[in-house]
């Protein structure tokens, strides 16, 4: 007589393996994808208001604080690692624990006002 055998569990098991690797792999895409496009820092410093509106990301060395714009917060200057150019971004204090000081190196995501400043959404410290 031949014995009936019980695949509910194997095809259970694959279909929970396949779930996992699944979320795994979304979950690990994002984590070490940029957030936003790299900003393009000579169209940036051309004409800065022609980006307005979009979000970008670039690595950075903090230099110093520029001025403190009353009521908005602080702008910082800061130098792309990968240019070497000088690139002025608003701090509005909407990046929690974000104190940089001068020399610390960030990958930060910031979005393009329409008056063509960039007001940081996102830092992290490299």
């Amino acid at each position: 007589m031949k014995q009936k055998t019980n695949k509910g569990p194997l095809i259970g098991g694959v279909l929970a393996g396949v779930v996992v690797l699944g979320l795994a792999g979304f979950f690990g895409w994002h984590a070490f994808m940029p957030s936003a496009p790299k900003l393009p820092i000579e169209t940036y410093l051309a004409n800065a208001r022609g980006l307005a509106g979009n979000r970008y990301e670039f690595s950075a060395r903090i230099e110093r604080q520029l001025d403190t714009k009353a009521g908005a917060g602080r702008i910082i200057l800061a130098r792309d690692t990968v240019s070497g150019r000088p690139v002025p971004f608003l701090d509005g204090g909407k990046v929690q624990a974000f104190n940089p000081e001068p020399g610390q190196l960030y990958t930060l995501t910031v979005l393009v006002a329409t008056d063509g400043l960039m007001e940081l959404t996102e830092a992290r410290k490299l």
